[in-house]
């Protein structure tokens, strides 16, 4: 019998089962900081230093008004986010996500742990 591939919605669904599945035993951020106007820095429960730049951050919100809930397509355009975009407020969400303030208005998006670690070096969602 021939494997036919996920669906989009298939897809994301699987893609956040595995994110709900990585964050039970995950490490949690110990501390959070702002390493330069265009960096931030993480440092996690089991010792490990993360670095974001802020930009892809914004351009890897996971929420529903970025990215499109049924096909997982990005609704927003990489050079639509500005150089200058900062996190002007960084909130915990229980413990499993944070979630920015971003100086473009934007503060919808929750950015569970695991994702975050998934993130570390990576090009944006």
């Amino acid at each position: 019998m021939e494997e036919k591939n996920p669906s989009p919605v298939e897809q994301r669904y699987q893609d956040k089962k595995e994110l709900r599945k990585d964050q039970e035993d995950g490490p949690a951020p110990r501390n959070i900081k702002q390493i330069d106007p265009e960096t931030l820095g993480i440092t996690w429960t089991d010792d490990k230093e993360s670095v974001y730049p802020v930009r892809m951050l914004r351009e890897s919100c996971p929420c529903a008004h970025c990215i499109d809930e049924w096909t997982g397509q990005k609704r927003i355009n990489p050079g639509d986010i500005p150089d200058t975009i900062r996190p002007l407020k960084i909130k915990a969400v229980g413990l499993y996500a944070l979630q920015f303030d971003w100086n473009d208005g934007h503060s919808t998006g929750l950015y569970p742990y695991a994702l975050l670690r998934k993130l570390e070096g990576k090009e944006p969602l």
